[in-house]
């Protein structure tokens, strides 16, 4: 399992921009272009450019953005059977892959001013008390909500689905969700960034690269 990320500090120039935009196929372009935002248009693009990284460190010829798809409920994937899911928040984007089983990510950049019992129904009556009681509430809270973002999105049915999430196994390093186990990992890849990665076996070694993009 390799894990691949980037962040922007300002929009690159247009001319850089467009460069970059033409390493990736016409649908990807179009669709970069669609956002307002100069961060939401870059994590977009470089979250597709970290994939194709990605293909290019593993060796695999056979597939490349070309073959990207999109199936009924939303979740990217390619026509072979290679697993990856793409996250990004705020100026970060990551992307995961794996050959060898499902995975999910979730990275959310740490915000320290939020109020806590505003995201009260997003968690079990257990869950919440756990982030109360916690050394660092807030921490908490985002790394439960990662870990369950991660194998929402690793399962691909979409957030309707949080509910069946049965957290009793917790602590166990695994989530069930209906009899189904779902492994996770969590981990900061910078202080600020929290990150969850979900897979349907047990995730034993995670190799991370950072990528500059200039």
């Amino acid at each position: 399992m390799i894990l691949l990320y980037s962040c922007f500090d300002k929009p690159f120039e247009k001319d850089k921009f467009d460069s970059y935009l033409k390493q990736v196929p016409e649908w990807c372009r179009q669709k970069s272009l669609l956002f307002k935002r100069w961060q939401d248009r870059h994590t977009y693009l470089f979250g597709k450019l970290l994939l194709q990284r990605g293909l290019d460190l593993l060796k695999i010829t056979d597939t490349s953005l070309l073959d990207y798809k999109i199936d009924i409920h939303g979740k990217p994937s390619f026509n072979k059977n290679l697993n990856f899911n793409i996250s990004h928040s705020n100026n970060y984007v990551a992307c995961v892959i794996d050959p060898k089983s499902i995975v999910g990510i979730d990275i959310e950049y740490i915000k320290t001013d939020i109020n806590i019992f505003d995201f009260q129904q997003a968690f079990s009556k257990n869950e919440f008390q756990n982030i109360l009681s916690a050394a660092s509430p807030i921490e908490k809270l985002y790394t439960l909500w990662t870990i369950k973002e991660s194998i929402i999105k690793a399962d691909g049915r979409g957030i309707n689905v949080i509910h069946l999430l049965d957290e009793n196994n917790n602590d166990n390093g695994y989530l069930t969700l209906e009899d189904k186990k779902w492994f996770f990992s969590t981990f900061s890849i910078e202080d600020h960034i929290k990150v969850a990665l979900a897979s349907d076996v047990s995730i034993s070694s995670v190799t991370r690269k950072k990528i500059v993009f200039d």
